[in-house]
């Protein structure tokens, strides 16, 4: 679930969009949301009581009497006052299903969030690969007017200047690469979030300083145990239907057929109804069994998510630990690289190494360069995963 002080910062960035409604699966949940509170004030409107004023006309025979014709006319009255706690059962029900389904809006949002997040993280990387390139770029074109000179003083031949060609046509090439790839991402961004216009880099900083933030332990697991609960209350609902009722009765008015309407005298009845379910076709047997069916799938099912939630959770922080090891040795070798470089520069310009062996010492560097970038990427990405999924 994302902060408060994070969600106004987004706020303030992309306006009165709200970047989480926009998602389907967000709709769809809370859709499910306003029906689950529906559902709570139709089980509350239960324990209150029924009143409803009933008229019309017919006709009565009766033993050893004549036959009556007329009407009637009085004020209906009924109170449920026990039914084996299936009221009860079904209000508890309602609420762990809203309770269940602000997790899942909760989890789906961390998902989102998540999705949005790397998509971000891979368009920095790629701008930041993209500026390597270009520094390469730099770089090679300096040497090549080094080479040249060199050609034209007769220390080199055609095919050293032939190599910085080719280098600098197949960076040329990589930074077009790159910028496809950048405007394919930045669409997939815009289609996640729904917006039109996208401040990527103030977006991202959002996402930043959620990161950063003290992140509350993940609803997956309360969901689980929701699904779990809410079985259970089921079974005991279905059982419920096993014991007796007990409704109150009250009626008021011309309860008995009449002649004419609305006479002075009035008649009451009141009654105390208690009703004792004696055989119901099996219905109710078959219904407490196909609960406890369901459970059990449920629990098993749960069972094995679980198992394959903690070996991710695992694998995850094993990544998360490697990459942060291997980070600490690229580093390392990026700083033994630029010394290399060095050394291969000078060793270039007395004649001692050629061309290729200069800009391999380049690409080196580079592709060290880039690798960092790539962990740091990783490393970010997998955190905030583990924050908001874990």
């Amino acid at each position: 679930m994302i902060t408060i002080l994070s969600f106004l910062f987004m706020q303030s960035i992309i306006g009165s969009e709200n970047i989480l409604d926009k998602s389907p699966d967000i709709e769809i949940i809370n859709l499910e949301m306003e029906n689950t509170q529906a559902l709570k004030k139709e089980v509350k409107s239960r324990f209150l009581p029924e009143l409803s004023i009933k008229t019309g006309t017919g006709s009565n025979k009766e033993i050893d009497e004549a036959k009556k014709v007329g009407n009637f006319l009085y004020l209906d009255g009924k109170l449920n006052l026990f039914n084996g706690f299936i009221d009860q059962k079904s209000y508890q029900i309602a609420a762990k299903k809203d309770e269940l389904n602000q997790n899942k809006k909760s989890f789906t949002e961390n998902k989102i969030l998540v999705e949005i997040y790397s998509k971000l993280k891979e368009r920095e990387l790629l701008i930041l690969n993209q500026e390597l390139l270009k520094k390469e770029d730099v770089e090679i074109r300096k040497l090549e007017k080094l080479a040249q000179k060199k050609n034209l003083a007769g220390l080199t031949t055609q095919s050293y200047l032939s190599e910085f060609e080719f280098k600098e046509n197949q960076i040329d090439n990589d930074v077009k690469l790159n910028e496809i790839k950048i405007a394919e991402i930045e669409l997939e961004i815009k289609k996640i979030t729904g917006l039109s216009q996208v401040n990527y880099s103030e977006l991202l900083k959002s996402f930043k300083t959620e990161a950063e933030t003290q992140i509350k332990a993940s609803p997956s697991k309360n969901m689980r145990d929701l699904e779990e609960s809410i079985l259970e209350l089921e079974v005991a609902k279905n059982k419920s239907a096993h014991l007796p009722t007990l409704d109150f009765e009250f009626k008021s008015g011309q309860i008995n057929l009449q002649k004419k309407l609305f006479k002075k005298e009035t008649e009451h009845e009141a009654l105390l109804t208690l009703s004792f379910p004696l055989f119901s076709g099996g219905s109710i047997q078959s219904s407490v069994t196909t609960a406890k069916t369901e459970l059990e799938i449920l629990k098993r099912k749960n069972m094995q998510d679980m198992v394959e939630f903690e070996n991710q959770l695992l694998l995850t922080r094993q990544k998360l630990n490697i990459n942060r090891e291997i980070l600490v040795k690229t580093e390392a070798s990026l700083k033994k690289s630029i010394d290399l470089e060095a050394v291969s520069f000078n060793e270039f310009k007395r004649g001692i190494k050629e061309s290729s062996d200069l800009i391999a010492s380049i690409e080196r560097t580079f592709e060290l360069k880039r690798k960092i970038n790539e962990i740091n990427f990783e490393i970010q990405t997998s955190t905030y995963f583990l924050n908001k999924i874990y």
